[in-house]
């Protein structure tokens, strides 16, 4: 098409139209001299669906607009697709509504004239052309697919791994492009881009961007930033309408724009200044887990550490006061890996024979609605008719009050069909059919099923031989337990043949006997999901969700992952544990967890491992979390395409491809078995092959053979390291300052009780290996000292002290 021209940001030109290339800011004088009238900026892996550029160029010509946007399609993020998708039209500066992919605009090339850029030409050339735009088109069904660039997968957006971006490109771009125009819609614009920051390193993402220094000069020039926008930009009704993003963030940001903020409540709003932070007819507490003890129900909230601070909560039940307590589990927020934010989390209980109706109000008076938010809050606000069976009563929540009434088979029949009716007009009938039929058939067999004291356990959906496999093998012979697995994992076949009671992930047999359990022995957090429900379909049945969560663990909880393995995470009841060291990490206040629900039995993987070496060296490191991509089907993670430009990816493959090593391992007939982490499977054949080194992912092996037949273990900071300690073989550590944990270490302090000699060099951990190889790969003394002192057993006897504990009354 000779009409646009396609300006290549590093990448080769795959469309068809004329191209011309963008190296460096040298090159953008060229965009000066583009003779086509409209232009295309294009990214590598760019794709285009339903868009028909002849058709956009005559829309343009004939409405007089000189710029169109595509909608920017997220395969793998339906949440910002629907962000991005979500106003189609004209949209002019007064809308405040930002499109942020400077590639998915088609641009009158005359908005491209004249142009003084810095290094950070993107987000320049972003805000020059909107900027320069009054009115322009925004498209929603004619979209820009990539892969590659998603806000949400820090791992694949490229400038998450540029300091610069949060240095340099703020204080010698953003900030002079804040003076230079001085003007509402820009500054919300560039506030926004630097909100982009943020989301990009929101909880959990890796801690090393920048060091502390760095950080401090971050924070000075995010300060000189703000103080360069106006206070209603920094306003929670503004906050969140461009970016999916925590509202709270906004804390963090006033933070740095102004030193001891204190906020106060205000026509309905939490305000500093002339900032809103929290609007008062919008918050909702969230409800994390509803359960049931004999006539009482205890119920887990957390409120917003600000609002909780300027105006405590009152809980009314039937008009008096309720007291509660507060729990301090678990509720952070994380940005740039630390914590800027803390809610606050409480428990109070309702008497089923006496409560009926239960209010939330805020001591100045204002009633608070409610949000259900996990899968063990037993019902959502979502539909009006949601609802929970307990014993003989149901409670609902309507009207921003939480409802307890007694129940018969007719009230039940009455809140089910209006449930049905509610999610068939919020959602239609083509959604919503496969939770009314599942629900249905809930109903239908419940009188086959009720009696029965039904388990279920699973390990990861695409991989056996875990935790769930073993517990599994043992107790079908004594109770009525079932596996879930995917048909499409590699044993799948061999332990349904071998026993009786295989579920295949994702049949409606499986949900069925899931809603029907007491009991759910998981070996990974998020339990519903990892037994075949959809996010959705999870809603559609949170009032069905009666069953009891155990944790029989993937890893020891050695670290400190309290914002994934907290009480409220999973609503998890028993936690069964293999060393002293996991219960004093465990019962820290954050888990929530009482002396009690910590069950000291082993882990059931343990049972397999009889030792029986073979001259084979496993690597075994564990992920970072910017390296891993977003989830895909069957929970298996798809390829992360800047993968071999990670730190993770260079360190371990200069390691495999180590001379040195590798002559060592010839003349001494070793090979090395690298295992690949579950969620980096897909990054398999990244690595560079060599004849002594096999590479397998984790589908692939069976776990027992792989730590069975394995002299050595050479590892980071993974799990699999117990089970290698377990049977007392050697364990080199590998902790370069290169690739520091995405979890802080916990109990697990590797100089004090740690299995083996720590290397911070590829040299040290090659000197080491084959300090151990000459040395028959005998494990020190002190090291075997260590284990005993760590583990509590070490008589392959695990699953049947679960088992005996799990059939106590």
């Amino acid at each position: 098409m000779d009409k646009i021209t396609l300006i290549n940001l590093n990448c080769s030109n795959n469309l068809d139209f004329e191209s011309i290339n963008i190296d460096s800011v040298k090159d953008l004088k060229v965009l000066n001299n583009i003779k086509t009238k409209y232009a295309m900026f294009y990214n590598n892996g760019s794709k285009y669906k339903n868009v028909d550029f002849e058709k956009i160029i005559s829309f343009m010509e004939s409405n007089n607009i000189s710029l169109y946007g595509l909608c920017p399609c997220y395969e793998t993020n339906k949440r910002i697709e629907k962000l991005y998708g979500k106003k189609e039209g004209f949209i002019t500066h007064e809308d405040e509504i930002y499109n942020f992919d400077l590639d998915s605009y088609i641009i009158d090339t005359k908005l491209l004239k004249g142009l003084s850029l810095s290094d950070n030409y993107e987000e320049e050339l972003l805000i020059h052309i909107l900027e320069k735009t009054n009115k322009y088109y925004q498209s929603k069904s004619e979209l820009l697919i990539k892969d590659y660039k998603i806000y949400k997968d820090v791992a694949k957006y490229p400038k998450y791994h540029m300091k610069e971006w949060y240095l340099s490109d703020i204080k010698n771009s953003l900030i002079p492009i804040l003076k230079k125009y001085n003007n509402h819609y820009v500054m919300n614009l560039v506030f926004n881009l630097y909100l982009l920051r943020l989301l990009t390193n929101y909880q959990q993402s890796t801690l090393n961007i920048m060091d502390d220094k760095e950080y401090e000069e971050y924070l000075n020039i995010s300060k000189e930033l703000l103080d360069l926008i106006d206070d209603d930009i920094l306003s929670c009704d503004n906050f969140t309408k461009n970016l999916a993003m925590n509202p709270n963030i906004l804390d963090y940001v006033l933070k740095i724009k102004y030193k001891g903020l204190k906020y106060e409540v205000k026509d309905n709003y939490l305000v500093y200044k002339t900032c809103k932070f929290l609007n008062l007819n919008d918050y909702r507490i969230l409800v994390n887990t509803m359960n049931n003890e004999g006539d009482k129900v205890l119920i887990d909230l957390t409120i917003d550490y600000n609002l909780y601070n300027s105006d405590k909560l009152k809980i009314l039940v039937d008009g008096k006061n309720r007291e509660y307590k507060e729990t301090h589990i678990y509720a952070k927020q994380k940005l740039f890996g630390k914590t800027y934010y803390d809610d606050v989390t409480l428990q109070f209980e309702i008497d089923l024979k006496k409560d009926k109706k239960v209010i939330f109000e805020t001591n100045s008076g204002k009633r608070l609605k409610l949000r259900f938010s996990g899968m063990h809050s037993k019902i959502t606000e979502r539909y009006g008719h949601s609802y929970w069976n307990v014993k003989d009563r149901y409670i609902k929540y309507r009207h921003h009050t939480l409802l307890i009434n007694k129940r018969n088979i007719f009230t039940t029949f009455t809140n089910e069909l209006k449930f049905w009716l509610n999610i068939i007009k919020n959602d239609g009938f083509k959604k919503a059919k496969h939770g009314i039929v599942l629900r249905a058939l809930y109903f239908l067999t419940k009188p086959k099923y009720s009696k029965r004291n039904i388990w279920i356990t699973y390990d990861k959906v695409y991989k056996s031989g875990d935790c769930g496999e073993y517990l599994y093998r043992y107790i079908v012979k004594h109770h009525e337990i079932y596996y879930i697995i995917s048909p499409k994992a590699k044993y799948y076949k061999k332990i349904k043949d071998e026993t009786k009671n295989v579920l295949e992930y994702g049949s409606r047999k499986s949900k069925l006997m899931v809603l029907h359990s007491k009991k759910i022995f998981a070996t990974d957090s998020l339990s519903v999901y990892f037994c075949g429900f959809s996010a959705e379909l999870a809603i559609y049945c949170r009032g069905l969700f009666n069953f009891e969560v155990n944790c029989i663990q993937h890893g020891l909880t050695m670290q400190d992952i309290a914002f994934r393995q907290n009480r409220l995470f999973d609503n998890i009841k028993k936690y069964y544990i293999a060393s002293k060291y996991e219960e004093m990490n465990l019962l820290k206040e954050e888990y929530g967890y009482k002396k009690d629900q910590i069950i000291k039995t082993g882990i059931a993987r343990f049972d397999g491992l009889h030792n029986k070496p073979e001259n084979t060296i496993l690597l075994s490191p564990t992920w970072r979390v910017n390296v891993a991509s977003n989830l895909a089907n069957d929970r298996v993670r798809k390829k992360n395409n800047t993968f071999k430009e990670t730190s993770y990816f260079k360190v371990y493959n200069s390691l495999i491809n180590n001379k040195e090593l590798l002559d060592v391992l010839k003349k001494n007939k070793y090979r090395i078995v690298f295992l690949i982490h579950p969620t980096l499977i897909s990054n398999k054949d990244d690595y560079d092959k060599n004849e002594l080194v096999d590479i397998i992912s984790s589908s692939e092996v069976n776990y027992e053979d792989m730590l069975t037949t394995s002299k050595v273990m050479i590892t980071d900071y993974s799990g699999v390291q117990y089970d290698f300690a377990y049977m007392k073989k050697p364990i080199i550590y590998y902790h370069t300052p290169l690739l520091p944990p995405s979890y802080d270490n916990g109990m697990m302090d590797y100089e004090k009780i740690g299995f083996g000699p720590i290397c911070d060099t590829e040299d040290k951990v090659v000197s080491e290996l084959i300090k151990l190889i000459n040395n028959k790969a005998k494990t020190e003394e002190k090291y075997v000292k260590r284990i005993k002192d760590f583990f509590l057993f070490d008589d392959f006897n695990s699953s049947k002290r679960i088992y005996e504990d799990a059939i106590k009354k």
